[in-house]
């Protein structure tokens, strides 16, 4: 991995330009330093306000060592999930430079990121609550905004076409499971309202 001090083409940004919705929870790829060494790994970060985000992180993951110790990440945005395989199979492959604010590396393809301090934590039985304070924001292009409950209405209506093809209660399950997160990741969405006149359709619901 390499860690440069170069940062070309960007600009102060705030949460309404990358267009958050409170609430809601976006796929993005943590990075941090795990002792000197970048480490990067995709999370799921709600939105708490215009100020602070939320992240859960499993018990024994080297994301949660970095940030206990240090205090200080990046929440990257890039435009791409080819960067989410590398971050997890292939760190190797990605390039870093230097936050302006915090003590974090900065993956060097991002679209847009947030630099942030650790606030406060809850510990739960197999991981924890992190909560975090939004320093500064930066965009060099708009930002994609993954949030999972697009791609689960669409899986869910796939479901729905094949329950004959399915074990019986699977297709039941599947979409019951799939309303559950698209409640917690996007509430109040189009999205929530789509599955649950689907689940009536199903008789799940």
């Amino acid at each position: 991995m390499e860690v440069n001090n170069s940062v070309t083409g960007e600009i102060m940004a705030t949460l309404p330009d990358f267009g958050f919705k409170k609430g809601w929870t976006y796929e993005a790829i943590i990075s941090c330093f795990n002792i000197d060494t970048p480490h990067a790994a995709p999370f799921g970060i709600k939105l708490i306000d215009i100020n602070r985000v939320q992240l859960e992180i499993y018990k024994g993951s080297n994301t949660l060592g970095g940030l206990l110790s240090t205090g200080e990440f990046i929440i990257n945005f890039i435009n791409s999930p080819i960067y989410f395989y590398e971050s997890i199979y292939e760190g190797e492959k990605l390039s870093f430079t230097r936050a302006k604010n915090v003590k974090a590396p900065v993956i060097k393809d991002c679209t847009a990121y947030i630099e942030a301090r650790v606030s406060g934590n809850e510990e739960k039985k197999e991981s924890y609550i992190i909560d975090a304070e939004i320093i500064s924001t930066t965009m060099k292009n708009a930002p994609v905004l993954f949030n999972r409950a697009e791609g689960l209405v669409i899986e869910s209506l796939i479901t729905a076409t094949r329950v004959k093809y399915l074990p019986e209660g699977e297709a039941e399950k599947i979409l019951k499971e799939n309303y559950r997160v698209i409640k917690k990741v996007a509430p109040d969405s189009a999205c929530v309202k789509t599955m649950e006149k689907l689940l009536s359709k199903c008789g799940t619901f």
